[in-house]
């Protein structure tokens, strides 16, 4: 289905859009796409909620557009912690189906953004291009090959695969789970021929349906390669003037393993980083309402982060803990400028929720859609006799009525209901262009997360949360804790290093029946320092979590010792420091005055 666009687009330069209520905006972005295939769409959302939820409201309205999400890391700016693999291997998804698209001369997609993802700068597309290794059965592969790639491009070893981006290696079989798969791969070899690739359950290690062929794709943005490894070392030594043997991120990354938080000095490791919209040099980017103000906080957020770990290096020192050394902001992020620069690479069309009439802003017409507060309130007025009765009234002047909720089983309660009052024509689509083939009379059912709706162009939407307020959700029971025994042991294997929340790091070495009241009674055995035992019952066995890799250097803490306590009041003591003086710079900034700037006329 073809989407009306409401306008005529300009060739050039930023353009204020008016009359863009929320879910109307993704009607808006499929009839620009389709208006301008070659060129394709950047659409910015304000945070990674709206990303998702325009990501579904744009496969509803234009199923035939190819809609890729690319989220934002989800960690701080100058985090000690890596961003989420599932994350990262979404981001190489889209940034390589984005490099192929330009050198295969196919239409571009449509990206779907957060304002977070669009300011941080990305490795440049040729480091996706070829950066993927087919397995094919059959194939000639060399284990060794295989098992370089993995730890060169993110994937952690362990002794066994329970979460995406991890691999073990038995034999002459390969378990592996790629991110963005429902389950992992068995690759069994013979020889340095692939005989067999299949996927298999991770709790039960059943083996299931064969595959013929699969791709592996890189699950970090830093590859631990040879060659970024010495271009690393390179540039830190000359970025931050040291290769101290106290430095545990160099130390790490020199001897190919892998640090939490690397990601942060991406920079360094020798590929460029250039802007997102560099891989569409072509596309419009259409801003989500209110974008600029999630852009100026955002950049806010950057810079304080920067200043206090770039002031915490002298307390750092004296702690004895180590020194987070911090890239200058314009390494990893764009600036104001650069997004003002937009507007001079792209056309930028910035959304608003509502028209302004003045002349120098472009109109989509949209309006909010019904609203029945007033129904919810008056105990004399039942809501959904009065939500059917506007609908009724809503389709006598032709106007088409789609109903939403955020889920299937919603959406068909509300449905029943304003069936009792009198709406007996209705239909389940799954597409705006399948609700469109149905007569005007017609009341559609869909599940979309939209808050509100919206009225625009013969369409009215009519959301749950216009009718009740709030979404008819209800609380999902949770498992008992016996039940999630299985999954939770699966995360742990023999000789893994464990950190429990009141004793620190230990070693996991398996499970014992102990004789408890004369009955056996399963235990987690926890080895420390000293070969103290610790046993922690199964249904006790949320106080755990494991750390790192099996490749990792750890000192297991002592049992019943001070050290783990002190760690982490040193750490809350780093926590109260940093958000002191994130309070005193927000207060500085908030009392900050300055001269009025005067609009030109």
């Amino acid at each position: 289905m073809t989407a009306k666009l409401p306008f005529l687009l300009p060739e050039s330069g930023r353009h204020d859009v008016g009359g863009v209520p929320d879910g109307f905006d993704a009607h808006l972005v499929a009839a620009i796409a389709q208006a301008r295939p070659a060129n394709g769409v950047l659409h910015v959302a304000r945070d990674d909620l709206r990303m998702t939820r325009m990501v579904e409201a744009l496969r509803f309205v234009a199923p035939e557009l190819e809609v890729l999400a690319f989220p934002a890391w989800d960690c701080l700016p100058y985090d000690r912690a890596s961003p989420h693999r599932d994350i990262l291997a979404a981001r190489i998804e889209t940034l390589t189906a984005l490099a192929m698209a330009a050198n295969g001369g196919r239409p571009m997609p449509v990206v779907v953004t957060t304002v977070g993802a669009l300011l941080q700068k990305v490795p440049a597309a040729a480091a996706f291009t070829s950066g993927g290794l087919a397995l094919e059965r059959g194939a000639e592969l060399a284990q060794e090959k295989l098992v370089d790639y993995l730890l060169g491009n993110g994937y952690l070893r362990n002794a066994t695969v329970s979460e995406s981006g991890e691999f073990s290696v038995r034999g002459g079989i390969i378990d592996l789970y790629p991110p963005g798969t429902a389950q992992p791969l068995r690759i069994d070899f013979f020889g340095d021929e692939i005989e067999d690739i299949r996927l298999f359950d991770p709790l039960s290690q059943r083996s299931q349906e064969k595959l013929e062929r699969f791709e592996i794709k890189p699950v970090n943005e830093v590859t631990l390669t040879p060659a970024a490894i010495e271009a690393f070392r390179t540039a830190y030594r000359e970025t931050f003037g040291t290769s101290g043997t106290d430095d545990p991120l160099y130390e790490a990354i020199s001897a190919g393993r892998h640090y939490p938080g690397m990601e942060h000095w991406l920079p360094l490791f020798g590929t460029p980083l250039v802007p997102l919209d560099s891989y569409l040099p072509q596309a419009i980017l259409t801003l989500d309402h209110q974008a600029d103000e999630a852009k100026r906080a955002r950049l806010d957020t950057i810079s304080d982060f920067h200043s206090a770990r770039t002031q915490l290096v002298r307390a750092e020192r004296e702690s004895g803990a180590p020194v987070y050394r911090a890239l200058p902001t314009d390494r990893l992020y764009l600036n104001d400028a650069d997004w003002r620069g937009l507007a001079r690479k792209h056309l930028v069309l910035g959304f608003h929720h509502f028209g302004t009439g003045s002349e120098s802003v472009l109109e989509a017409g949209g309006t909010p859609g019904l609203n029945f507060a007033e129904a919810r309130t008056n105990p004399d007025v039942n809501v959904y006799d009065a939500a059917a009765k506007a609908i009724r009234a809503e389709q006598q002047t032709g106007k088409r009525v789609l109903l939403t909720a955020v889920s299937q089983g919603a959406v068909e309660r509300i449905g029943h209901l304003l069936l009792e009052h009198g709406l007996a024509k209705q239909v389940a689509v799954d597409s705006l262009g399948a609700f469109m083939a149905w007569p005007r009379d017609t009341l559609g059912r869909a599940a979309l997360g939209l808050e509100a709706g919206f009225s625009a162009d013969g369409l009215l939407v009519v959301t749950e949360q216009d009718i009740l307020g709030d979404r008819l959700t209800r609380t999902v029971s949770r498992k008992r804790k016996s039940e999630t025994f299985l999954a939770e042991l699966a995360n742990f294997a023999a000789g893994d290093f464990v950190v429990h929340v009141d004793h620190g790091i230990g070693r996991y070495e398996g499970l014992e029946a102990l004789d408890v009241g004369g009955a056996p009674h399963d235990c987690l055995r926890l080895t420390y320092a000293g070969n103290d035992k610790l046993y922690v019952p199964v249904e006790n066995i949320e106080v755990l979590t494991r750390y790192g890799g099996e490749d990792a250097v750890v000192e297991l803490d002592k049992l019943g010792g001070a050290a783990w306590q002190a760690r982490k009041a040193r750490v809350k003591q780093r926590i109260r420091d940093i958000t002191q003086h994130l309070l005193k710079v927000a207060a500085q900034r908030a009392i900050r005055e300055s001269d009025p700037l005067t609009a030109p006329a």
